[in-house]
């Protein structure tokens, strides 16, 4: 009887040992979870750098910090470090190059104004 209930009691225990081992396991599996998500967030961020800075390089943002000041409100990049779901993030990078063309049509239409001025 008494030997009964030491096997029973040490089956308890090693079903009990069993299963936070299991707990071990799954932590090891949010863990690499975990990594893998942050690790894809890093992977959108740095691609986020990279289109912002390609588009720094375009005509349209050069002629944009050549001609800063004035009444026109300057178009603000996107802050790549943010995370940003991805369709916001699109719309975002979309209103910024419609708003550096619009500033480029503005700026080249107060030029041509004030070319013509100095021709007359």
């Amino acid at each position: 009887m008494v030997l009964e209930r030491i096997e029973a009691q040490s089956a308890a225990v090693g079903d009990e040992a069993h299963e936070i081992g299991g707990n071990k396991e799954r932590r090891g599996e949010l863990t690499r979870i975990q990594q893998e998500d942050e690790e894809k967030k890093d992977i959108a961020r740095r691609k986020r750098h990279f289109i912002v800075n390609v588009h720094k390089q375009k005509e349209d943002y050069l002629y944009f910090q050549m001609s800063k000041g004035g009444e026109a409100v300057e178009p603000k990049t996107p802050d790549p470090d943010e995370e940003w779901p991805k369709r916001q993030w699109e719309k975002a990078m979309r209103t910024w190059r419609n708003q550096l063309r619009q500033w480029g049509r503005q700026a080249g239409s107060e030029e041509e104004g004030v070319e013509e001025a100095n021709i007359e």
